[in-house]
């Protein structure tokens, strides 16, 4: 009773956001998982909730296009007895160095992103719990139950889409969808394929009086092994 008014919940976040629903419960292993997916405001965004017998948590996260390399953030662990030096990348700002702590592949990448508005948006964030973290590509923040209110799944992901915008950031730029990979996929194979039955076909043709009978039966032993090959990976998609 308890998980269908939660699939409820969800369906209904999932109609506010314009999200899709899925479940998919493991009842062999007692685990129990939810998932919206889909796009807002260009982003694509996702909520996946894990439920065992041991652990429970949802995760938040949407994609942007614009974070350094490797930007991690987090707020600073301060304590008066702490004698160990601050490390992390500096913003040049006293107040957000001692409080924030700054991990990137590349500092200067790092620095020139974080602007004085955007270190007043991300200090904002962070003052509200569950924080956000900052981790790829992706802004997320995890609750560590399985939210069953409608009203926190949407306030949540707004909170992601808010800061996005408020940090100016983009959505990510997409290569082909997959149903266009796989149609791309498909032909490539193909012309593969058929040309090596005709290198094939070919062989046999005019190299039987031109090669020597081992090299023969090598090179079409070959060009047998790349038909089959080639056309596996057809009948796979």
């Amino acid at each position: 009773m308890a998980m269908t008014r939660t699939r409820e919940a969800w369906i209904n976040a999932a109609s506010v956001l314009g999200l899709g629903f899925a479940r998919g419960d493991v009842p062999s292993s007692g685990t129990h998982k939810l998932d919206l997916e889909g796009r807002i405001d260009g982003f694509p965004a996702t909520v996946k909730a894990k439920h065992t017998d041991k652990t429970q948590w949802t995760d938040f996260a949407i994609e942007v296009g614009d974070l350094p390399p490797g930007l991690k953030i987090r707020r600073r662990t301060v304590s008066r007895w702490s004698v160990l030096p601050k490390r992390g990348v500096k913003a040049g700002d006293p107040e957000w160095d001692r409080t924030m702590v700054v991990k990137a592949a590349e500092a200067r990448s790092a620095q020139a992103f974080l602007t004085p508005e955007r270190r007043a948006a991300i200090a904002l964030a962070m003052g509200t719990k569950p924080r956000p973290r900052f981790r790829r590509s992706c802004i997320i923040i995890t609750h560590q139950s399985i939210v069953k209110d409608p009203a926190v799944l949407v306030g949540t992901v707004q909170r992601l889409v808010d800061l996005a915008h408020a940090l100016h950031l983009s959505p990510p730029a997409f290569p082909m969808a997959a149903a266009e990979q796989a149609v791309v996929r498909s032909r490539v194979w193909t012309v593969i394929g058929w040309v090596t039955v005709t290198a094939l076909v070919m062989t046999w043709i005019f190299g039987y009086s031109s090669l020597d009978p081992l090299a023969l039966f090598g090179l079409s032993a070959v060009l047998v092994v790349a038909a089959v090959v080639t056309f596996s990976q057809l009948r796979r998609g």
